[in-house]
């Protein structure tokens, strides 16, 4: 009905579920259980990524044929710091806003911010709390933003499941199982492509995050900051 289509995977109702019988509301599982389940996940992930192995065996040829785009694609995410930057200074953040916007926030920024930075400065409070709000929103978010793409844009569906590919296997499976959907003609392919960007994002993503990523967010940031105080001081100079 109307002008688009709104897919509801498993992998949502998985979520609220499990929350659902969590220890907020109907308390089936305490805590303890929590985080006893809790290597389980990294065992499921063993499985995820051989399956994605099959996918990426058979169409080898046509990744590497597409290597130049999945490599451009990785340059297009050091935009996220234009945008994400000055919106998170907006909102008031200061040095914290450089270690949750240099990057998508995954457990490699995690572990870059704490040797840089150390996890009890502000930069990794900042990378904490973009972690925690990934772990949290990031599937139900990409799942959205498949279902949005995939009815409303002109994209191609493998620029879409590249894109798709951003270091997070979670978020990557909640949007290419989305698009996959919209085009079962393309499943394997786009599975494919899914898994072969964020397998390079992950490989390519310490690296770049350290050489261009963050020395981009920190220059940045000095010259918003500049730029915030001045307009405070004027504000002021107004208001007097």
């Amino acid at each position: 009905m109307g002008i688009g289509t709104i897919m509801i995977l498993p992998f949502l109702h998985c979520l609220w579920m499990g929350y659902l019988v969590g220890p907020k509301i109907l308390k089936l599982v305490d805590n303890v259980d929590m985080e006893k389940a809790s290597p389980l996940i990294i065992v499921s992930v063993w499985f995820l990524m051989a399956r994605y192995g099959t996918l990426i065996g058979p169409t080898l040829a046509t990744i590497l044929g597409s290597s130049l785009a999945l490599i451009a694609q990785e340059i297009g995410q050091l935009g996220a710091v234009f945008i994400a930057l000055p919106v998170a200074m907006m909102l008031g953040l200061r040095r914290e806003a450089i270690g949750c916007t240099n990057s998508v926030g995954r457990e490699t920024n995690l572990g870059l911010i704490g040797d840089l930075y150390g996890m009890d400065s502000p930069e990794g409070l900042g990378a904490i709390g973009a972690y925690v709000t990934g772990t949290v929103f990031g599937t139900i978010l990409f799942s959205i933003l498949g279902n949005v793409f995939g009815t409303f844009t002109n994209f191609h569906p493998i620029s879409l499941a590249m894109a798709a590919g951003t270091g997070s296997a979670s978020m990557m499976t909640a949007a290419s199982s989305t698009l996959s959907t919209f085009y079962p003609d393309l499943k394997s392919e786009i599975l494919a492509f899914a898994a072969a960007s964020n397998l390079l994002t992950g490989a390519t993503g310490l690296y770049k995050q350290w050489l261009l990523q963050i020395p981009m967010t920190e220059a940045m940031y000095k010259k918003l900051v500049l730029l915030l105080d001045r307009n405070n001081k004027s504000q002021e100079a107004r208001s007097e």
